[in-house]
């Protein structure tokens, strides 16, 4: 897993390698808990790629501050962090 650049002003890149190709999701929650965005990516793909304009899921801007990441590969599960300027 790589996330480029961190820490970021506008954006960040995530890119996940899957060589599996199984089904993924990728959440992004603020530190209090709460999920601000998500990406489901379809079976098939082995290399997963997301730009996160951070933006929540409703399209406002977020705050300042750290985020988590959560990547879903069926069970499994990973826990980076980003940071915002």
């Amino acid at each position: 897993m790589r996330y480029f650049p961190n820490p970021f002003f506008s954006s960040t890149q995530i890119e996940i390698d899957n060589p599996q190709g199984l089904e993924a999701k990728i959440e992004i929650y603020n530190v209090q808990g709460q999920q601000v965005a998500s990406k489901h990516f379809e079976s098939g793909k082995t290399l997963l790629n997301y730009t996160w304009d951070a933006k929540d899921n409703t399209g406002n801007t977020i705050n300042n501050g750290l985020y988590l990441f959560t990547v879903s590969f069926m069970s499994l599960k990973a826990h980076p962090k980003a940071y915002q300027l």
